[in-house]
């Protein structure tokens, strides 16, 4: 009879421990969205955001996202080098935790950084946003590499001709990559 009496316990406390997490989940889609709002699952915007990336020059050659890295990512999360309140922090461990995002969170991937201290570079940046207002949310980094850099005045060797190109790039004009070309920084020739 005992045993029979923890076992309902035991019952009891586990249906009392997912009645908690359901709660948690819908006060932290609460916070950051209207009630009408429907999660979405993880992984559908992962599948989506794979089919996005794979369009895209850089995209295409990295390697797909996982559920698994998206969630490692945010449980790896270390605040003291990433400062955020509790509740934010929290709504993003909800999505680790769930499998699921709220109405206005997406997935999204950035190539090009430019500008910052006279380089550009071509990134791969992989960016989970959750709106936390009309106008207002907030952005976490899941992967972050840089593929290459260039100084804003730049020298191309071009190996399929051997001839060297330099270019000048000013504030507003944008890099084209060269196929089968490598960039050397520095003044050139």
């Amino acid at each position: 009879m005992i045993s029979i009496r923890l076992m309902h316990s035991s019952a009891q406390e586990l249906a009392v421990k997912r009645f908690l997490l359901l709660a948690s989940v819908l006060t932290a889609f609460a916070a950051f969205g209207n009630a009408a709002d429907e999660p979405r699952p993880l992984v559908d915007a992962i599948a989506d955001f794979n089919s996005r990336a794979a369009k895209d020059e850089i995209g295409r050659v990295q390697p797909s996202l996982s559920e698994a890295e998206v969630i490692a990512a945010i449980r790896g999360w270390i605040r003291e080098r990433t400062p955020v309140d509790d509740e934010t922090y929290f709504a993003f461990q909800t999505i680790a935790t769930t499998g699921l995002l709220p109405d206005r969170a997406n997935l999204r991937f950035i190539t090009r950084w430019t500008g910052y201290n006279s380089y550009d570079f071509d990134v791969w940046w992989v960016d989970l946003t959750i709106m936390t207002g009309e106008k207002k949310g907030y952005t976490f980094r899941i992967r972050d590499q840089k593929k290459e850099m260039r100084s804003r005045t730049t020298t191309t060797i071009n190996h399929s001709t051997s001839r060297i190109v330099k270019r000048n790039m000013g504030r507003a004009s944008s890099f084209k990559r060269e196929t089968a070309s490598a960039t050397v920084n520095g003044p050139g020739p």
